[in-house]
């Protein structure tokens, strides 16, 4: 089997296109292992991820890290200190927060949840169902289409509390609430 991926290099804030790389299994293989073990190398010493090298790391980050390496190297050792640093961010309404420097409600909560479900917390993540289910959402009706160009009365998930929906995290509390 033959598979392209497409590969951009990073330097500084700029990404330079390198292009389309065929890879055979072996090579698909050794370049997930690569990414995985820089995956790895770019977690904190608070066992969480930042989406940059430099910045703090976060909910969202450190939720996919997790998932991307549990799925690629289920042992590794990257995993309980990034499950801890998850967990380190639900609130006591069982929210999550998006960073510590950041308390509030965050669209995070349920992609945190997926996580520490997926990873023997079903207890802890069973504590987010209640504020998903009580979130605010903002809704603008009728809609001013010239001002935002969608639709904001369709009910969901926001990015923030009392915001209105959108798609990523309506669709990631819709996948945890159903496993639920």
């Amino acid at each position: 089997m033959v598979m392209s991926i497409l590969v951009f290099g990073q330097t500084g804030q700029e990404q330079a296109w390198r292009g389309w790389l065929p890879l055979n299994s072996t090579e698909i293989s050794d370049w997930i292992a690569g990414a995985v073990a820089e995956l790895v190398a770019g977690q904190d010493g608070d066992g969480g991820w930042p989406c940059r090298t430099g910045d703090v790391s976060n909910t969202e980050a450190t939720s996919l890290a997790v998932l991307a390496i549990a799925a690629m190297q289920p042992a590794s050792t990257a995993l309980a200190a990034g499950i801890a640093f998850v967990r380190s961010l639900q609130r006591t309404d069982g929210a999550f927060s998006i960073s510590a420097e950041c308390p509030d409600y965050s669209w995070t909560t349920p992609l945190a949840a997926l996580t520490l479900a997926r990873h023997g917390e079903a207890d802890a993540a069973s504590l987010a169902v209640q504020p998903l289910l009580t979130a605010p959402v903002f809704a603008l009706s009728p809609v001013p289409t010239d001002l935002y160009g969608y639709d904001t009365s369709i009910p969901g998930w926001p990015w923030t509390a009392g915001d209105y929906s959108f798609v990523e995290p309506t669709s990631l509390a819709a996948v945890f609430l159903k496993q639920q």
